[in-house]
């Protein structure tokens, strides 16, 4: 059985969490054999692909507030969210994978 490694890198805002995010994704976003920085469509700060999906309430997420979507957005959005994750970590997947975004560090025990 090969054995897979998660790294999840949960940076506190405004420690510099930015600067890590940027320099894995320029080593490792073309995935090696061995290891992989997540790229989510393009997107290298986790925390909007993440936060969102392991929320122990998801429908309460802040930006639907902010974008005032309606219950049939909020399920449209989520949908995606989850297809693009699960997707793009099936087709990168790696002995080691990495991770990482400051929300994170908001979720509940549970969400984590």
């Amino acid at each position: 059985m090969k054995e897979y490694k998660l790294i999840l890198h949960i940076g506190m805002h405004k420690t510099g969490s930015s600067s890590i995010q940027q320099s894995l994704a320029k080593n490792f976003s073309n995935p090696t054999d061995k290891i992989v920085y997540f790229n989510f469509n393009g997107i290298i700060n986790h925390s909007c692909i993440v936060y969102p999906l392991f929320l122990d309430n998801p429908y309460q997420y802040k930006d639907f507030i902010l974008l005032n979507f309606s219950p049939t957005e909020k399920e449209l959005y989520l949908n995606n969210l989850k297809r693009i994750f699960m997707q793009t970590i099936a087709y990168y997947k790696r002995p080691i994978s990495i991770i990482s975004g400051e929300d994170i560090s908001l979720l509940s025990i549970k969400g984590l």
